[in-house]
């Protein structure tokens, strides 16, 4: 299986994006709107991830905090999907990292998903991996990570980047 793990922060919108949004990204949010979660997303970037989606064939497992943006994770990745549809994007979002720690903050161990990454690699059959991460911490799986940059997000040249991490073959773990 091949298998893009996505960061939304960082990613799917950034600095430059909540600065153009007269009050900023709504982070901190819990259980909101579709509308209101679609409000926190960079329109080119998402576009950009629906391209990746196309071209890569892979399916997309959530990473991000945003795992636990509403009431479960199973219900986070239903409601990122729908999230993404407002955009016309059908994301391949098949399921979730399990989260080390605890989801209620937001206060991160390092290299906490490197970890999370790595559990939910040796629960599935991984053939061929890629991380879209703002996040430089992956230890191990660095050579699996394309970082993008907090303050732009996702760019055409990571898409790039994707595809030709997705050529080599996952970590064995």
């Amino acid at each position: 299986m091949r298998i893009i793990t996505l960061d939304i922060d960082g990613v799917a919108n950034s600095l430059r994006y909540a600065e153009s949004l007269p009050k900023g990204l709504t982070f901190n949010t819990k259980n909101p709107s579709i509308e209101r979660a679609a409000g926190n997303l960079d329109p080119l970037a998402v576009a950009r991830l629906g391209r990746l989606a196309k071209e890569s064939g892979a399916s997309f497992v959530l990473s991000s905090y945003w795992r636990y943006r509403w009431e479960t994770p199973e219900e986070s990745v239903q409601k990122v999907k729908e999230v993404f549809q407002t955009f016309g994007v059908d994301l391949p979002l098949i399921g979730y990292t399990p989260m080390a720690g605890d989801p209620d903050s937001l206060i991160m161990v390092p290299q906490t998903r490197e970890n999370e990454i790595l559990e939910y690699l040796r629960q599935n059959d991984v053939s061929h991996l890629a991380i879209l991460d703002d996040d430089g911490q992956m230890g191990v799986l660095r050579h699996w990570l394309v970082q993008t940059d907090w303050q732009y997000g996702l760019q055409d040249e990571h898409i790039e980047e994707v595809l030709a991490t997705l050529q080599r073959p996952g970590p064995k773990v």
